[in-house]
């Protein structure tokens, strides 16, 4: 047994060589070494991933020219709180230490209807109660089509709400990505999902994502949900695993099943009743996560939920980045001459 650990050990030893020289020419991963990225992080609880991101993160900082990003003000589009700073400093603290933090300020509400107003005017794919998918779908088609999720494509969100720049270039988030991450941030993904009220098979619920599952697309990230609706106890708020971004035994033993869903009671056969958090709150609040935890969005029961995620990044290793249809859109928003491409390049 202790044998076969070396060997599989030394296995991984190599697939990551080859990973982090690939990305030392390329700077970026094939699907080939992504689906031994994940492999070698479920046998290895972990530790692998940890290896291989500081290793290429000072790739990134020593081969590669620094970056600095050109943020946005922070004050047009969230609440002001009287000690900024020490808020600050606590939820990184929380952050690290519980992999989720929760903002006291919250997305200014203006910013909020300015979105709902656009929402008529996005299109994205629909999955539905019969597990198929629909493409280029309206939130007004998507009604009448016994709906469970609707994504709607970056493009789309892009083009149509104008405030979005503000939100993913402030200063205020920038700043607490790069305090998580260690080196300066890069965007690399935007999406935003309605989820509507709807009877869902096992089968349905562990494709809506409302099972529980860690992420693993990078090394390393930092993901920031919003919620653009009011979120109670029934209409799907998101849940996580306190802690379990820890390189546990109880970590250990689900992350043995494999990069696949997890069932509610596999998760409280591993972890305390304390440990499971679900998020509520209005309009604005805003969730920072460590999604190697365990997490899910609750199905709703009651009423539809809508959320902006953010993803910032230190670097493309993993999965292929986001890929937009409409590029020369994509760059005369996000980069200008004040900003270096790099922190905000979609490849």
């Amino acid at each position: 047994m202790k044998s076969n650990k070396l060997v599989a050990y030394f296995i991984i030893f190599l697939e990551s060589l080859y990973g982090i020289t690939y990305y030392l020419f390329k700077r970026s991963s094939t699907r080939t070494i992504y689906i031994k990225m994940v492999r070698a992080h479920c046998v290895t609880n972990g530790l692998s991933t940890e290896i291989v991101n500081r290793v290429v993160n000072f790739i990134e900082e020593h081969l590669y020219k620094k970056w600095t990003v050109c943020a946005e003000p922070s004050e047009k589009i969230l609440s002001t709180t009287a000690n900024e700073n020490e808020e600050t400093q606590e939820l990184i603290k929380c952050l690290k230490n519980d992999g989720y933090a929760i903002d006291a300020k919250k997305l200014d509400s203006r910013i909020v209807m300015n979105i709902h107003a656009a929402e008529r005017k996005l299109t994205g794919q629909l999955l539905d109660i019969n597990n198929m998918y629909s493409e280029n779908i309206t939130l007004d088609e998507a009604k009448n089509s016994n709906p469970v999720r609707l994504l709607y494509y970056p493009d789309s969100i892009i083009e149509h709400c104008v405030d979005l720049e503000q939100i993913a270039k402030s200063a205020y988030f920038l700043g607490i990505a790069e305090m998580f991450l260690g080196t300066a941030p890069k965007l690399d993904t935007i999406v935003m999902w309605r989820s509507f009220v709807s009877e869902l098979s096992e089968e349905l619920i562990d494709e809506a994502a409302q099972s529980y599952h860690f992420d693993l697309d990078r090394l390393s990230w930092l993901k920031i949900f919003i919620y653009l609706t009011d979120v109670d106890t029934l209409s799907g708020p998101h849940c996580y695993v306190r802690g379990s971004h820890r390189r546990t035994n109880e970590r250990a033993n689900l992350l043995n099943k494999g990069y696949v869903r997890i069932s509610d009671e596999d998760i409280y056969d591993q972890y305390s009743e304390q440990d499971i958090k679900c998020v509520v709150g209005s309009a604005g609040t805003i969730i920072y996560g460590n999604t190697k935890c365990f997490h899910k969005g609750e199905q709703p029961k009651n009423h539809e939920r809508l959320v902006l995620e953010l993803q910032y990044t230190s670097n493309n290793y993993g999965a292929q980045p986001l890929r937009f249809k409409n590029r020369r859109m994509v760059k005369e928003i996000f980069l200008s001459s004040k900003s270096n491409p790099r922190a905000f390049e979609y490849l």
